[in-house]
């Protein structure tokens, strides 16, 4: 059964559409839609829909192999809808296992009170121990996927979008994420990292569209910097007394 709705972000859209005419919106916005419930588009599909879709409209979806079109960030909201409700379904699956063990061993615990209070929920149980769930969630450590759409919704709202893709600092962030998972969520400084969101938002500033050329170019640099020691090396040897097989050579 096909989701019937996938997240939309009012903000990103106006942005990604202003340099497209009101006709053009409407195409735009209606050739999503026909992803989202029909999966990639043919160029029949297009046209059928569409008509004449224009360059500029097209520009905003990708070609694969098989000459079916799809927009990048439609297929990533979809994918981490599909996940969310993936882990909600298997929790769900282990809370109703672990209560019908409770129960056939003759231990069942009352359910606890929970208490709706504006935008946390509060889980009073016989220990009165209260658990905030934003907090919990700052803890756990996100997907690649998760990660990279918060990465990139946060590049849209600082507004660097007007400067360059995101797709162009898109590896600089993967290189981010790895080097955090493998150092055990901490960062180059060896600090663990308790709030990832907040932690992702302030590094967006150091990503650049040439970050990966400009340390090529610090390495190259340093490997010049050595040739010429070796060279200025080399020339003063040559002009020393200095033999390293025999010590010093005869006048």
């Amino acid at each position: 059964m096909t989701d019937p709705a996938f997240l939309f972000y009012p903000s990103d859209f106006l942005t990604g559409v202003s340099d497209l005419t009101f006709e053009e919106r409407g195409q735009y916005i209606t050739l999503l839609c026909l992803h989202h419930q029909k999966g990639r588009l043919s160029q029949k599909m297009i046209t059928l829909c569409c008509g004449n879709a224009t360059a500029d409209v097209m520009a905003k979806f990708r070609q694969d192999e098989q000459g079916l079109f799809y927009n990048v960030r439609l297929e990533k909201e979809i994918a981490k809808r599909t996940q969310f409700a993936e882990k909600q379904r298997e929790r769900a699956i282990n809370g109703w296992k672990k209560r019908k063990e409770e129960e056939s061993h003759g231990n069942a615990t009352a359910m606890p009170f929970i208490n709706r209070n504006r935008n946390r929920d509060i889980i009073i149980n016989k220990d009165i121990v209260v658990i905030k769930k934003e907090e919990k969630i700052k803890n756990e450590i996100p997907d690649i996927l998760e990660f990279l759409n918060y990465t990139e919704e946060q590049f849209f709202k600082s507004g660097l979008n007007q400067k360059y893709n995101f797709a162009e600092i898109e590896p600089q962030v993967r290189l981010k994420y790895s080097a955090w998972v493998e150092n055990k969520w901490h960062d180059g400084n060896g600090v663990k990292i308790k709030n990832w969101k907040s932690k992702a938002t302030n590094q967006i500033k150091y990503y650049t569209p040439n970050g990966n050329k400009e340390k090529l170019t610090t390495i190259e640099k340093q490997r010049d910097s050595y040739a010429k020691l070796d060279k200025l090396f080399d020339a003063q040897l040559s002009k020393s007394n200095i033999n390293f097989s025999g010590g010093i050579p005869p006048q």
